[in-house]
């Protein structure tokens, strides 16, 4: 009987009971799927840094690259959802990716006025209409406080409540800059009719896009 139950406790330390195995790999499952998650986002975020964020000048301009700059802009746009729900010291970036967003909605507006892309950001801003000029230069500051060290957003990120009181300030001007570029898109001489109808539906979801974005920065 002492054999027993010694072979007993043996077994009670050798093999323990089948929910703690299936508790304990459920968990670990979790951990791993959650990191997947986690990584997949972060390669997203850096994809978008170093794809989306580029000043190069577009040449030559087609209704394709024209096309692809709105489809960016959007992209910008919803990652800029994604980050406002990570931690804080993301956030930085939000204002970082917005700004590039606001930036390739004046390039393709110059392009409206001028026929050509400027290829910088003080040439695209200073030769747009005065209230436009103002918002993106005011912005394009705000962006340089994030957009240069990781370490400086994370020591910067005391700040974001008021840089996000900002955006909401300034949602106005952001309008009326998406509403400019809808409303010249017909000046634009690299533009179909059935173009234009293609880019509008663009914009629609760009402004759609943009006003998610806004009401949940004033939910925070």
């Amino acid at each position: 009987m002492e054999q027993q139950l010694q072979l007993n406790d043996h077994n009670k330390q050798k093999y323990p009971p089948m929910h703690s195995i299936n508790h304990s790999s459920l968990s670990h499952s979790n951990i791993s799927h959650k990191t997947k998650i986690n990584l997949k986002k972060l390669f997203l975020f850096i994809f978008i840094i170093f794809g989306m964020s580029s000043c190069a000048a577009i040449d030559p301009i087609t209704p394709v690259s024209y096309n692809i700059l709105l489809t960016k802009i959007n992209d910008l746009l919803n990652l800029c959802i994604i980050l406002l729900n990570q931690p804080e010291q993301y956030h930085g970036q939000i204002i970082s990716r917005l700004y590039y967003g606001y930036y390739h909605l004046a390039r393709l507006l110059y392009i409206n006025y001028y026929n050509y892309d400027a290829g910088g950001h003080g040439k695209t801003w200073k030769k747009l209409p005065k209230n436009i000029c103002e918002f993106g230069l005011k912005m394009k500051i705000l962006r340089e406080k994030y957009d240069y060290d990781a370490i400086d957003s994370i020591d910067l990120s005391e700040n974001i409540d008021i840089d996000f009181k900002t955006i909401l300030d300034e949602e106005e001007n952001a309008n009326n800059l998406l509403e400019e570029l809808e409303n010249t898109l017909d000046k634009c001489t690299y533009l179909s009719n059935k173009d234009i109808k293609r880019c509008k539906s663009k914009i629609n979801d760009i402004k759609e896009t943009h006003k998610i974005l806004v009401e949940q920065i004033k939910e925070k």
